[in-house]
């Protein structure tokens, strides 16, 4: 036969609720993003891809990124890129980019005593030419922006956005989500303040149920080695 639970028990019960939601209250809030990496594609023509990498929701000015975008070199052939707008409202940044078979890497970066900008804009722009396929995959590989405090720092909860484009999209403009393989640097590392405070949740957690089975069984004993006088 179960017996109720001591007053005691009940308030350690309640303490570790508590502790629980604050713990969960405090993760939830630190998995937002500081901003995200977004992509938009669009047949320009009919075997022509524009694809537009922009900066979106950035709450901290950048001093620059880099990353590889990975793409299906059997389909489509890399034409070109166009510098974009935003990193231009700090100064005038200096781009890098190599397209190996597959993959392009592209850095680019402003100076340090030029202005570091925030918000939203567009980054660069890249052409393909379509050769085969129906389904195009872009992902982001490595990527990283930074901002500049006495030193160098790479910004962690980044979201950087995957892209799937199909040849029946037509003329309309195609935007990236995370759904589905998008890369989001560095929120769900063991090195991240979110992933420590879900992991003392856990411990948290465990070690508040020990405590109450043990408090439990000491009662249940106590209650089954007691006298009743009449």
């Amino acid at each position: 036969m179960l017996h109720p639970l001591s007053t005691k028990m009940k308030k350690i019960l309640l303490l570790f609720l508590a502790l629980s939601l604050c713990f969960t209250s405090v993760a939830n809030a630190e998995e937002s993003y500081l901003g995200k990496v977004q992509m938009e594609g669009e047949f320009i023509s009919s075997d022509v891809i524009k694809l537009t990498i922009k900066i979106a929701d950035l709450s901290e000015g950048i001093i620059g990124g880099a990353f590889n975008l990975l793409y299906p070199s059997d389909d489509l052939l890399f034409l070109r890129y166009d510098p974009g707008t935003f990193l231009e409202q700090g100064g005038d940044p200096l781009y890098l980019v190599k397209n190996t078979d597959g993959k392009i890497f592209a850095g680019i970066t402003l100076r340090r005593n030029d202005s570091f900008p925030d918000g939203e804009g567009v980054l660069l722009t890249f052409y393909f030419q379509l050769n085969s396929g129906d389904n195009f995959d872009f992902t982001f590989d490595n990527g990283v922006l930074s901002t500049l405090k006495e030193v160098r720092q790479d910004l962690e909860k980044i979201s950087w956005e995957s892209l799937t484009m199909k040849r029946g999209d037509g003329d309309k403009v195609v935007y990236s989500s995370n759904a589905g393989g998008g890369y989001q640097a560095s929120i769900l590392s063991f090195g991240s303040g979110t992933s420590l405070k879900f992991l003392l949740l856990v411990l948290s957690t465990l070690s508040g149920l020990l405590l109450i089975v043990f408090l439990k069984k000491r009662d249940d004993k106590r209650a089954g080695s007691s006298v009743n006088f009449k």
